[in-house]
């Protein structure tokens, strides 16, 4: 997966690769050019396929677009799991950063408070992301793409909040660093993304389990909407959303 051919000097490609699967690479490359004269970017990555993806397609976009700036994978250990499966995900995050050219892998440990696990984890890793981003000056792409706009606005309808979803910007503490720039491709566009770069990623158990309601959302309720209500549910419920 590192990056050593070229396409007329300018990107790599896999052998191969068809006419369709670069159609779909150079969109992805091209919803992260806006960040190509950012001079720190930081690349929230867990280490999943999503953001394994991300960390690829910037890197990628780096080559072809001439991003001038520096880049760097940052990951988060919550504390949450087994320390083997940690030891998993730091590995392979920190190999993407030496396989891919990064200028800087960070892995930070934070300390989750008691209450609803989800939010105070997701209060612990976005103050630590925060810490680094102010420090560098960086702006920070997250990977959330289009399922997952969908499960927000059914999370929120159902727990009786105003379906919104999520925005392609977010500001935390008061600090505007932080995009999304992956939330016009859906989950099987980075899958997609995945084969064609025969990309490996590593899983988190945690999202195999049905503890979470977000994780019910995702595994029951919209394959249940998809197969027997609106096999369009994805493009039904981003449309009118807060993003391209």
């Amino acid at each position: 997966m590192a990056l050593h051919r070229t396409d007329r000097g300018k990107i790599p490609w896999p052998k191969g690769i068809l006419a369709g699967e670069k159609q779909l690479c150079r969109k992805i490359y091209s919803a992260l050019e806006p960040f190509r004269d950012d001079k720190q970017v930081i690349i929230a990555c867990s280490g999943g396929i999503d953001s394994t993806v991300l960390a690829h397609a910037f890197a990628c976009a780096h080559k072809l677009k001439g991003f001038s700036g520096r880049k760097h994978l940052l990951y988060v250990n919550h504390g949450l799991r087994p320390a083997n499966e940690i030891k998993l995900d730091v590995d392979h995050v920190s190999k993407l950063a030496v396989d891919l050219n990064y200028d800087g892998f960070f892995c930070r440990s934070v300390c989750v408070e008691d209450g609803n696990t989800q939010a105070m984890a997701r209060k612990a890793r976005y103050d630590a992301i925060n810490k680094e981003a102010v420090f560098l000056d960086a702006k920070v792409l997250l990977a959330h793409h289009a399922d997952d706009l969908v499960e927000t606005k059914l999370w929120q309808f159902l727990t009786g909040r105003r379906p919104t979803g999520v925005s392609q910007t977010m500001s935390w503490n008061g600090e505007q660093r932080y995009y999304r720039p992956f939330l016009p491709f859906s989950r099987e566009d980075l899958t997609e993304y995945a084969r064609i770069w025969q990309i490996i990623w590593v899983e988190d158990s945690s999202n195999a389990t049905d503890k979470y309601v977000r994780n019910v959302i995702r595994h029951e309720l919209i394959p249940f909407i998809k197969t027997n209500i609106n096999p369009g549910i994805l493009k039904t419920l981003c449309t009118g959303s807060r993003h391209p």
